[in-house]
């Protein structure tokens, strides 16, 4: 079942490197093969997106044009969000989590689906200045109870308040690392992460994450995210099967 879990794992990497959301897939393969419970997958997803963190923030490096004080403070506060959201998972983590995360894996197989259709969403929008403390709160702590990295839910919001999509791209990348390294600092400080285990799907995510970026050179995006699109919708819909 591992090394199942772990081919799709690298599968849903490539849907990150090549559209930037796919790692919502993560948690629901963990889950779904029985590796682990949701409560046991939530941080090692979490842990194996500090990889693809990394990796994503050095293939975007050139898009981020430095750090002001509006990306810090997205960053900061989307730290502090992943603290409470991790503190909060041993609480809520059950069957409606569960059933969350597989509608939640199906609403961005949607999304894509309606990028791929709709190639120019988002950039027509008149720009607007979002508030980035209560986007990166909020980001953060629906992220580290879902054990989502961050864009499946930073990507839609800031599309929708105008920003500009190839910096929406390079920060959906770059806001990864603090909610994955505050969620991962808090599942360790309680004895919840399982540390070789985490290491072996941060790789193959990584790796994933790598294969995506080069194929999406030699494919068309919109291709990409069909693709990615039909898996998200059809291994959510699976997923949820499997839990009634």
């Amino acid at each position: 079942m591992l090394l199942s879990a772990l081919a799709l794992i690298f599968v849903f990497g490539a849907g990150i490197g090549a559209t930037g959301i796919g790692g919502v897939g993560v948690v629901p393969v963990l889950i779904g093969l029985s590796v682990l419970p949701v409560s046991g997958a939530v941080p090692v997803a979490q842990a194996a997106f500090a990889v693809t963190s990394c990796v994503g923030a050095v293939m975007h490096r050139r898009s981020l044009a430095g750090l002001d004080r509006k990306v810090v403070a997205l960053l900061a506060w989307a730290a502090a969000g992943a603290v409470a959201g991790a503190l909060l998972l041993p609480v809520v983590a059950g069957l409606w989590l569960e059933v969350a995360l597989g509608l939640l894996m199906i609403g961005a197989g949607v999304f894509e689906l309606v990028r791929a259709l709709r190639p120019g969403l988002g950039q027509a929008a008149a720009p607007r200045e979002p508030d980035m403390r209560l986007v990166g709160s909020g980001v953060g702590v629906g992220s580290a109870l879902t054990g989502t990295g961050g864009p499946i839910l930073f990507v839609p919001t800031m599309l929708l308040a105008g920003v500009e999509l190839r910096r929406i791209v390079a920060l959906a990348q770059l806001i990864q690392a603090p909610i994955a390294g505050a969620a991962t600092a808090v599942h360790l400080a309680r004895g919840a992460l399982d540390l070789p285990l985490a290491g072996i799907v941060g790789t193959a995510l990584g790796l994933g994450v790598i294969a995506g970026a080069m194929a999406s050179r030699r494919m068309s995006v919109e291709r990409l995210r069909l693709v990615l699109g039909v898996a998200l919708v059809a291994g959510g819909a699976a997923f949820l099967a499997t839990r009634s």
